[in-house]
């Protein structure tokens, strides 16, 4: 809360007078005279103090806006978070009155809590996909860290010869705000890429990784399955436990010959919420297999298979567990915003 305005030196006169010569208390005082009993009591204590009526000269320069100004930059502010502090200060001045530059408008954002800051790359999530994501999370909600061991995760990815546009955006945010929708900046998930590779992993270890040749297609992922990731379940999990397959809503995996293939030679496929990719710990991995070819610089598609390839086969089965173990955090996160975008 602001400081109140100092009463002129007039009314502290009278306060003075009717304090000391009229002997009324504090209460009296500011009821005789509308003003508030912290605004008379403050200019009593000001008497005693110093013994003037008047204030002391303040040092530094005057605040060039108030505090009801301050929270009209934040309205501004609020509508969008995008505005730069140049355009701010030009909103400002139309609606306030008083010139302002940028830097002030910097300093008066930064005294509410709000900073511009790049925004997180998110996918946007439309409402009906958000209460999608929030039934899944809600129904697996009990499944234990064991549970989620039986699952093995797949995904595809592009990987590029050259890195993906890195345009920053700016935006306005206090510090818990991050993940709010309007502070995000929306992705495409695959921009830009040299190669597609495919790939699986469950608790228990890293499953094949396979480089995509020309477009896929409901075969081509059929062929995928049936080379790469049946082979994989063998030899990730033991052969008495069942265990559960999970895939996007891509058309391709939604395919009708991808759809036969699976209900022949998978026990159980994990229904998946849409536009989920941060619930899915196979997308960290990717994020991981970026960070272990960083600095090894490709000249050709058959040079950076070999630098994905060697950094998949760095992945250690710890690795891949820590990532599954988060499962239930995940879910968590996911009711907690309603379905909205987690940190993940």
């Amino acid at each position: 809360m602001g400081k109140s305005k100092s009463l002129d030196p007039t009314v502290r006169a009278q306060v003075v007078a009717l304090k000391e010569i009229s002997g009324l208390s504090l209460n009296e005082i500011a009821k005789k005279l509308n003003k508030s009993r912290h605004a008379v009591q403050n200019a009593y204590k000001k008497h005693l103090e110093s013994n003037t009526l008047v204030d002391k000269p303040r040092s530094g320069r005057p605040r060039e806006s108030t505090k009801r100004q301050d929270r009209m930059l934040k309205r501004l502010v609020l509508k969008n978070r995008r505005s730069s502090s140049k355009n701010l200060a030009t909103q400002w001045y139309n609606a306030a009155g008083p010139s302002k530059s940028p830097k002030t408008v910097r300093r008066r954002l930064n005294e509410q809590g709000l900073r511009g800051r790049i925004a997180i790359k998110k996918p946007f999530i439309s409402k009906i996909n958000q209460q999608k994501r929030l039934k899944f999370a809600l129904e697996f909600l009990h499944f234990t860290k064991t549970d989620w061991q039986m699952v093995l995760w797949s995904d595809e990815s592009k990987f590029n010869l050259v890195g993906n546009d890195s345009r920053r955006t700016f935006v306005w945010r206090s510090k818990n705000e991050a993940y709010k929708p309007e502070c995000l900046q929306g992705t495409v998930k695959h921009g830009g890429g040299s190669i597609m590779v495919w790939g699986c992993m469950s608790s228990f270890g890293r499953g094949h990784l396979h480089q995509v040749e020309g477009i896929m297609n409901g075969a081509i992922y059929t062929d995928i399955l049936r080379n790469h990731l049946l082979p994989s379940a063998t030899a990730l999990f033991p052969a008495a436990l069942p265990w559960i397959f999970q895939h996007d809503n891509d058309p391709k995996h939604t395919s009708k010959v991808a759809r036969n293939f699976l209900a022949a030679n998978v026990t159980q496929v994990l229904g998946w919420p849409p536009q989920s990719p941060d619930l899915n710990p196979i997308e960290h991995l990717w994020e991981e297999i970026d960070r272990r070819r960083a600095g090894k610089r490709a000249s050709n598609k058959h040079e950076l298979w070999d630098i994905i390839s060697a950094a998949w086969n760095s992945i250690t089965a710890d690795d891949c567990r820590k990532l599954v173990d988060t499962m239930p955090a995940r879910l968590a996160e996911v009711i907690k915003n309603k379905g909205g975008p987690t940190h993940y």
